[in-house]
């Protein structure tokens, strides 16, 4: 989602009709973010607040700390004028290292529940293999 509407504010558009867009063009798409992002849409259009610190405030009821990384960046923009699309890009890298870092996690915990499987095989395939030899004797 930073990537998006990183790309949307490189070719021009401002942060209110970035996010506009971002949710037009994910308008199908049915994962909870976008499902959670259209109904912030709804809501900061009937309260007639800025959609991100709406998005704030619904961040912070889930207790997501990305999601609240994510509008405190875009609503830190708007007080502080900095260019936003830079910080997006580096919050979008930050988010694949940690995605990264997890499936890294997730790998060497699976490898860990392989090992006594593994172990078994090779103690039952060495008695398969010696068992001959020891019955000659």
């Amino acid at each position: 989602m930073s990537m998006q509407l990183g790309l949307f504010l490189n070719a021009g558009l401002v942060v209110s009709s970035a996010f506009d867009e971002l949710i037009e063009i994910n308008k199908a798409n049915t994962r909870p973010l976008y499902a959670a992002l259209r109904s912030v849409q709804k809501g900061s259009r009937e309260k007639n607040l800025p959609p991100f610190s709406e998005l704030f405030l619904f961040a912070r009821n889930i207790k997501s700390k990305a999601l609240m990384r994510f509008a405190l960046l875009v609503m830190d923009n708007k007080s502080k004028g900095s260019t936003l699309s830079d910080k997006l890009e580096r919050e979008t890298e930050q988010m694949q290292n940690e995605s990264l870092s997890l499936a890294k996690a997730e790998a060497k915990k699976a490898e860990t529940k392989l090992c006594f499987p593994l172990m078994l095989l090779l103690v039952s395939l060495i008695i398969i293999c010696s068992a001959p030899a020891l019955m000659q004797m």
